[in-house]
């Protein structure tokens, strides 16, 4: 499994990464003490600079997408591509192909995020 867990800070909302074995993590944006114990985890990774670049991908998808957070389908979706292109030797770097299957998750109940 991963070395590294993709989260999110629960004060400013930023995307950022932590060795999964560390109990704290300090938001780099906004300085909060993250709990890693108490919060979701978006995604499990073996490197952190796999880490880097799903982050970067999933805030430029959001952006786009005029959203401030994923849906939990789109979670699973991420998850599940990433275990994809580990069985499949692949890389991160077809992550942008992700954001068309993404954009067919439906929002529930019409609610933007």
């Amino acid at each position: 499994m991963g070395k590294y867990w993709v989260v999110r800070c629960s004060n400013c909302h930023q995307f950022t990464y932590t060795d999964k074995f560390g109990k704290w993590k300090l938001c780099p944006v906004c300085g909060e003490i993250i709990n890693t114990r108490k919060i979701p985890i978006y995604l499990e990774v073996d490197d952190f600079s796999e880490a880097e670049n799903l982050i970067s991908a999933v805030e430029h998808y959001l952006s786009q997408t005029g959203r401030v957070d994923l849906f939990p389908e789109e979670v699973t979706l991420v998850r599940n591509k990433y275990q994809d292109w580990l069985k499949k030797g692949e890389n991160y770097q077809s992550l942008p192909q992700f954001g068309q299957r993404m954009a067919s998750v439906r929002p529930h109940r019409g609610q933007k995020r």
